[in-house]
């Protein structure tokens, strides 16, 4: 199931009655006890066979501490023996604590990624980013702009070049690399970009962006022009 058509679903268009029923138990035990908890579901799949997974949820706050949701990590796996057998949880949950381990390391190297690193789905709506993308829009938490899109990040005025970029690289499936003139509360900023597309079968889901800012190296250039023009003039 291609991702564009998941993110306009709701459980109701993909989840068995049982099975979602089951999930909701379990999502509100969660939240009741504002704790991590390790479960059992089951989802059916095209075949009609049932496929077993181990699922690690945690509550969710926002930076003021109040609890706005929950996520979960799944595994997968094979249960031949029915469910009376004894499952090794431990090893199971032993494996999310490491994928937990592994996605904060790989946290922490996106953030060291000099420039503003970022991506976004094909509606434009951002779903990551490293420190610097945050430090540019003035954010404190990838709250301040994860789940947003250009339009709410970014003043009308400051985008236009931007989104003109952004659109083409979504359209065409082709790669942007070039430098981008964008007008920040009344400056001039220049940033050397690259953008490049995200495909699933050979479908464009999404985009993934670099780019540093060189105001500094652009504005000594001009300058440097300018002064040339004048000496020759």
């Amino acid at each position: 199931r291609d991702n564009q058509a998941f993110y306009q679903q709701n459980e109701l268009d993909y989840l068995d009655e049982a099975v979602l029923i089951n999930l909701i138990k379990n999502d509100q035990s969660v939240l009741d006890k504002q704790a991590e908890c390790l479960f059992i579901e089951y989802g059916i799949e095209e075949e009609g066979k049932r496929q077993h997974y181990l699922v690690y949820k945690k509550p969710l706050y926002n930076p003021r501490g109040v609890l706005k949701g929950l996520m979960g990590v799944s595994l997968p796996f094979n249960h031949t023996q029915g469910m009376d057998e004894v499952v090794d949880k431990q090893a199971l949950f032993s494996r999310l604590q490491s994928y937990k381990s592994e996605l904060a390391y790989l946290k922490k190297i996106i953030d060291l990624v000099p420039g503003n690193l970022y991506w976004k789905n094909r509606q434009g709506v951002y779903l990551g980013c490293n420190q610097g993308t945050l430090d540019a829009v003035g954010g404190n938490t990838s709250a301040c702009f994860v789940g947003k899109t250009l339009q709410q990040v970014v003043p009308e005025e400051d985008r236009k070049h931007v989104e003109m970029t952004d659109e083409k690289v979504m359209q065409s499936g082709q790669v942007f690399s070039g430098v981008e003139h964008v007008v920040e509360s009344g400056s001039d900023h220049y940033y050397i970009s690259k953008k490049v597309p995200m495909q699933q079968n050979g479908i464009t889901v999404g985009m993934i962006g670099l780019s540093f800012d060189i105001t500094k190296q652009k504005t000594l250039e001009n300058n440097l022009m300018k002064m040339t023009k004048e000496r020759f003039r």
